[in-house]
């Protein structure tokens, strides 16, 4: 896709971009847990429930405000789903005797109903995914095997399937209708130059195709993490990776899961959670790094709202969102808008484009401030960093010149907000 767009250089008009994001704020009452909570499920804006490592479930029927602690039980707590009020399901790692609780009185009370999984599974469950209170399925594990399940009548009955002919491991998965779902995981699990899957199937789980296979890199074995769909069409998954490299990845459909591309995260690092509230605007988390991006992926920025270690993300809409690390976060409104912002605040530009040499990149501040100006080709790659550092009020101009043609953007970042500009270089 990336290709086609090269091609369309000459076609290509550039213009400004402004997207503006309320930062997450942390809800006062949010209980701690020392590592993370794994993973959340709200049935409304006011009802949900938050699951850690510890055993234990905690639910909130405030919006957040105020949090209880409903149950411990024996167990890693990996994963959750609530269809209903009362109804809700929790996976379960490191125990081998345990692998699924279900509640039917709003986590109170937890069974376990690990033996009603058949055949017997071999490890954890790390994703769950309710459509209903008929419907639910599961996958795991994150380090291997691999396998799917599938409940067809509320619980009371789970089918699983071995899935190692497709992946070494699952992590998470979602459905639409009972026929068709996604889920993702690795080829290699934790062993050496495994590579980021994305599986789908249109028969409830009997057979599966890969739509992606990751290219894979230098940082070690490469796991499909987390998925985040802010409508049916545009989705995103996390890619988490052994190894100590710096840059990260995230995955993007733009067709409901039927195709895949690869976007770079320029300093994202091995990333878990991954959370779109719409089609632009959304955050990656984990290992101590979390990166906003305003413009669908294409271009990153370090944000320092949440605390490094969210794990999943949760949201309503666009208008409301729920942040899971070591403690939980909220954010209330998001907005994007194509108008230039005002002149007192900061405004970019690039010129000429389409160009046929060096490109003059203008902005302007309307306070002294920390500024930071970067350029990045069309796969969200950085190519260049044109000031980093503190700047004054006014007019500022920097020339550039690019290696090779191609579709560049100029990104912007200050205190006051982040503007990005497209640009042409053609010859």
């Amino acid at each position: 896709m990336r290709s086609r767009v090269c091609r369309l250089v000459l076609l290509l008009v550039a213009m400004p971009l402004a997207a503006s994001a309320q930062s997450w704020r942390l809800l006062d009452s949010s209980p701690f847990h020392g590592y993370r909570f794994e993973d959340a499920a709200f049935v409304s804006p006011e009802h949900g429930w938050i699951v850690n490592g510890d055993g234990e479930t905690w639910e909130t029927q405030d919006g957040g405000a105020s949090w209880a602690l409903r149950s411990e039980v024996p167990g890693y707590l990996r994963s959750t789903a609530f269809p209903s009020a009362t109804l809700g399901w929790i996976g379960v790692l490191f125990n081998v005797s345990t692998r699924l609780y279900e509640t039917r009185d709003g986590g109170a009370t937890m069974v376990d109903v690990t033996n009603r999984i058949q055949p017997a599974i071999g490890g954890g469950v790390c994703g769950l995914f309710a459509l209903d209170e008929t419907y639910a399925f599961g996958v795991g594990e994150w380090d291997g095997p691999a396998y799917f399940i599938k409940t067809t009548d509320g619980g009371q009955t789970w089918q699983s399937r071995d899935m190692s002919a497709y992946a070494a491991s699952l992590i998470d998965v979602r459905f639409t209708d009972p026929m068709n779902g996604i889920v993702v995981g690795g080829t290699n699990a934790v062993g050496a130059d495994g590579q980021a899957i994305v599986l789908a199937t249109s028969d409830g789980g009997e057979t599966w195709t890969e739509r992606f296979r990751s290219s894979g890199g230098t940082a070690g074995s490469e796991w499909a993490w987390k998925l985040s769909f802010p409508t049916d069409q545009v989705g995103y998954v996390s890619v988490e990776y052994l190894g100590l490299a710096n840059d990260g990845k995230l995955l993007k459909t733009t067709d409901g899961g039927l195709t895949w591309t690869e976007l770079a995260v320029p300093g994202g690092g091995s990333m878990q959670g991954v959370g779109f509230i719409n089609e632009d605007i959304g955050w990656t988390s984990g290992r101590g790094t979390d990166m906003l991006t305003t413009d669908g992926g294409l271009t990153w920025a370090p944000t320092f709202d949440l605390d490094g270690s969210v794990n999943r993300f949760e949201f309503f809409g666009d208008s409301l969102g729920f942040a899971m690390g070591e403690r939980i976060y909220q954010v209330q409104r998001v907005t994007t808008t194509s108008e230039p912002t005002p002149a007192d605040a900061f405004a970019l530009s690039v010129s000429p484009s389409p160009a046929t040499g060096p490109v003059t990149v203008s902005y302007r501040l309307g306070a002294p401030t920390e500024a930071e100006v970067l350029v990045f080709d069309a796969l969200g790659r950085r190519v260049a960093v044109l000031h980093s550092g503190p700047q004054s009020v006014g007019e500022h101009r920097v020339s550039w010149s690019a290696a090779v043609p191609g579709v560049y953007l100029a990104r912007l970042a200050t205190s006051g907000g982040t503007q990005v500009q497209r640009f042409v270089i053609a010859r």
